[in-house]
């Protein structure tokens, strides 16, 4: 049996190729450069570069087909961006041709992937989400405030970029990243009151709404200490609020008849003393490899599920903390040289960020490190040397 692993440059596209190569399946991983670590894996067969889907759709699609092409039968496909599952799912019939995908309908993926979307729907269903403010640049709100853009990747300019969301604290920055989303998406933004509390994800995996495999962890650190993608996470078992975010979850998965993997995000508003949705992740998550460390098969049952099969059972969850340590490293500078005016909000002591990343590195395992496959660990830094240079 035979994988395609797209997105190869990211830890869970990583983890991907290790599950699936421990199971048997013969895995060829595909990026956008040829250092992407995950084709680095022992138990990767091979590994190809195709055109950025941001830029060229049609071709990153015709280089998907031809690697499809060289297996004597269609290959499960995985993607780990927004990019490429966008993309993936705009020319959903011509690769179904030649690749297994299990994918939910067209509404669905456009109120997974539009938060505006998504808001609107978890208020329908009585979903706590943070307040929001209609964007008008002749309006007062009250600072600060997180300005962000509808959808994660946008193509409205014909060529797709990224959005991020920004936190900011006065009229003039306000206005600044406001016109920043509306020049990137041709949208205008969406501007929400900025809450401090502990971040989660309810991870998933559904089959026309039905949740058959789920998951919660709770986000230690980010990349930065405003946000960004998850650096240490932990496994959540007990936490008095996990009930409820698990439970308004399978009711969004419900109502959007979701396939596939998806994962929701959440926040516990520590003023209100309640978990607010963020956004809903329509695919694999950067927080993959706590999930399959601990037994929950998210990828195989992927796998079995795009094959006609029901998912397999999950072994019992145990207590796990797990490290990217680039992604923490990146923490830690930013904590030692930052100067935010949330700083006192946000950011730990200094000297505590260090001990506390020090002990982490030491203590729990690593997202990329692995001693039976060490090649991926010394490509990612490789990639992202080359990538800036």
């Amino acid at each position: 049996m035979y994988a395609l692993v797209l997105d190869g440059e990211l830890k869970s596209a990583l983890t991907a190729v290790r599950s699936l190569g421990r199971a048997g399946r013969k895995v060829s991983v595909g990026s956008t450069r040829g250092s992407a670590m995950a084709g680095f894996s022992r138990f990767s067969s091979d590994h190809f570069v195709y055109p950025d889907p941001k830029i060229d759709q049609d071709k990153f699609v015709a280089h998907i087909i031809k690697a499809a092409k060289r297996f004597p039968e269609p290959p499960v496909l995985f993607t780990f961006s927004d990019a490429t599952y966008l993309t993936v799912f705009a020319y959903r019939k011509e690769l179904m041709e030649h690749c297994l995908i299990v994918l939910p309908e067209m509404n669905a993926v456009t109120k997974a992937f539009d938060k505006a979307e998504t808001y609107t729907l978890a208020r329908m269903l009585g979903i706590p989400t943070v307040t929001e403010y209609e964007y008008d640049p002749a309006s007062v709100v009250s600072f600060p405030v997180v300005v962000k853009p509808k959808t994660s990747v946008s193509w409205a300019t014909g060529e797709g970029k990224y959005g991020t969301a920004e936190i900011v604290f006065d009229a003039a920055s306000y206005l600044a990243a406001a016109e920043a989303v509306e020049a990137q998406t041709g949208q205008s933004p969406i501007v929400q009151e900025f809450i401090m509390g502990s971040e989660y994800g309810v991870e998933c995996l559904a089959f026309e709404g039905e949740v058959s495999k789920v998951f919660v962890h709770k986000r230690i650190r980010s990349q930065s200490p405003r946000g960004g993608a998850a650096t240490v996470k932990t496994t959540v078992l007990n936490d008095p609020h996990m009930v409820a975010m698990v439970s308004h979850s399978k009711k969004l998965i419900a109502e959007l008849a979701w396939t596939g993997p998806i994962m929701v995000e959440w926040k516990f508003d520590t003023k209100e003393g309640v978990a607010k949705l963020m956004e809903i992740n329509g695919r694999f998550w950067g927080s993959l490899p706590l999930p399959e460390r601990v037994g929950v098969q998210f990828v195989l049952g992927y796998d079995v599920l795009a094959r006609g099969f029901a998912a397999p059972k999950s072994r019992p969850i145990r207590p796990l903390t797990t490290q990217h340590f680039l992604g923490d490293v990146r923490w830690l500078w930013r904590v030692m040289t930052a100067n935010d005016p949330l700083r006192a909000e946000l950011y730990p002591h200094r000297l505590l960020a260090l001990g506390s990343f020090l002990k982490t590195t030491l203590s729990v395992p690593g997202d990329v490190w692995s001693v039976t496959d060490p090649l991926p660990f010394f490509m990612e830094y490789i990639d992202v040397i080359k990538k800036y240079l």
